[in-house]
């Protein structure tokens, strides 16, 4: 009878965990740097950006039923010193923000993003300088691509597919 409680008692404190309200939103605090911020029915909590961003969304990336944070910044890399477009995922963790995904490309370079549908579509720029747009899916460590929607198309095409 002990054992039954217990679990019982686990998985209510799961259920009202997953149940409360969030929401992120960012907030600029000057042309180069941003605050993203995390509400809950009980909390408020704040992780620095400090880089341009370009972008904010958010939505179940990783199918738990528990929104993250895209957040799109320019910024070099260790890797790639040009200043560029990157993409930032964070998500809840107990009410506290915690990176997710930092990631400095996704095999192109990005020119704009959307979430949808539990996906990322990302306008993407090649090396000869082609466009296209890609379907990206969380899968376990970070997005990798499943399809392309369309691509060698013209940026404003690029622009257009994300609009939709």
């Amino acid at each position: 009878m002990q054992k039954s409680r217990v679990c019982c008692s686990m998985v209510l404190s799961l259920m009202v965990y997953i149940c409360q309200a969030q929401v992120f939103n960012i907030e600029h605090t000057s042309d180069t740097t941003a605050v993203l911020v995390l509400t809950t029915d009980s909390s408020r909590n704040e992780w620095q950006i400090d880089y341009p961003t370009y972008q904010f969304q958010q939505g179940d990336i990783d199918g738990d039923g528990i929104q993250e944070a895209f957040v799109g910044v320019i910024k070099s890399t260790r890797f790639d010193s040009t200043t560029r477009k990157r993409l930032f995922i964070f998500k809840n963790f107990r009410n506290l923000i915690r990176p997710m995904w930092m990631g400095s490309s996704l095999g192109h370079e990005i020119v704009d993003f959307v979430y949808a549908d539990g996906s990322i579509w990302a306008a993407v720029r090649n090396e000869n300088g082609n466009y296209a747009v890609g379907e990206y899916v969380w899968d376990k460590f970070g997005l990798s691509l499943h399809r392309w929607i369309e691509h060698d198309i013209t940026e404003e095409r690029a622009r257009t597919l994300l609009n939709k």
